[in-house]
């Protein structure tokens, strides 16, 4: 009796396992859409969408949207959704639930680990931005963790590739002899199991010593009022390498408010060095922010390092 509403892009595992095998699994029905657009996700919830995967970039496009146009959310049938594939920080997962009156689930997997590693839809429902519990058959290990319990993910089960295509040399370094597979993903675990990415090992900021993961600083500065979505990443400068924000606003948050912001919830070397107030961010297809492009992009905006 289900409608999936598949926006997220074909060629992306979470596209794949969320919402087209899941609703051939169910004998549900799908209602594909060619490329993603605000209006054409609202008219399809409209028109009786009853489950819907997406990214966040994506849901954060929908509230924006919706705030622009001055309308109402009509789903008169939705009753799941759903997210993955990019970090979600508990601000925009927050506001996410209030418009849509629903728990958005949470998940985590990668190509070379499908259907999926973790999801929230395993246990109680959480305000964190955590990935959740992982699936039964799964195996999970923090591999080297430093003293804030962060190390890089490994996982092990039926859900792992046996291997990359032809090339038996890039398999060897992503597969231990253990059969864990090497993820590229930091994170830590609490106690009763649910599991947090915090970023990836290419996208540590190491300063003055200290890691920094950009998700942990996302999250807190996503969480100052005005504020509708934020990217962090580092700058190499003589000796060491600084914090940088990019941030999407309603026009109402200046830079130095969002570093004061900043100060008041992170350690001071995390806190960004340079704020930057912009229209938008270079997404993928798949709704990931292409964070090797903003420096490149607005580097004659910054100072100097």
């Amino acid at each position: 009796e289900d409608e999936m509403l598949v926006v997220l892009p074909g060629t992306h595992v979470m596209a794949l396992s969320t919402a087209i095998l899941a609703a051939l699994r169910a004998g549900a029905t799908m209602r594909l859409l060619p490329r993603f657009s605000p209006q054409a996700v609202l008219d399809a919830l409209a028109g009786g969408a009853s489950i819907m995967p997406a990214v966040p970039a994506m849901y954060d496009q929908l509230l924006r949207h919706l705030d622009t146009t001055g309308t109402a959310l009509t789903a008169p049938r939705l009753r799941l959704i759903g997210t993955g594939g990019a970090p979600l920080d508990p601000g925009c997962k927050a506001r996410i639930e209030a418009r849509f009156g629903l728990i958005l689930n949470n998940g985590y997997g990668l190509t070379e680990a499908g259907p999926g590693i973790s999801s929230t839809s395993l246990g109680p429902a959480r305000s964190d931005s955590s990935v959740g519990h992982v699936y039964p058959d799964c195996t999970i290990r923090i591999d080297n963790p430093a003293a804030d319990g962060v190390g890089e993910l490994l996982v092990r089960g039926p859900n792992v590739m046996k291997g990359y295509y032809r090339n038996p040399e890039a398999t060897a370094q992503a597969i231990n002899a253990k059969g864990f597979l090497r993820t590229g993903d930091l994170a830590r675990q609490d106690g009763d199991g649910a599991l947090h990415i915090v970023g990836r090992n290419k996208e540590l900021i190491i300063r003055s010593g200290f890691n920094i993961y950009p998700p942990e600083v996302e999250a807190a500065l996503s969480g100052c009022p005005g504020v509708l979505q934020v990217a962090v990443t580092g700058r190499p400068i003589p000796g060491n390498e600084e914090v940088i924000a990019f941030a999407i606003t309603d026009g109402s948050v200046t830079p130095e408010a969002l570093r004061d912001w900043a100060r008041a919830r992170l350690a001071g070397y995390k806190v960004p060095r340079h704020v930057l107030i912009v229209a938008d961010l270079p997404m993928t297809a798949a709704g990931k922010v292409r964070k090797h492009e903003l420096l490149a992009r607005h580097g004659d905006t910054l100072p100097a390092a």
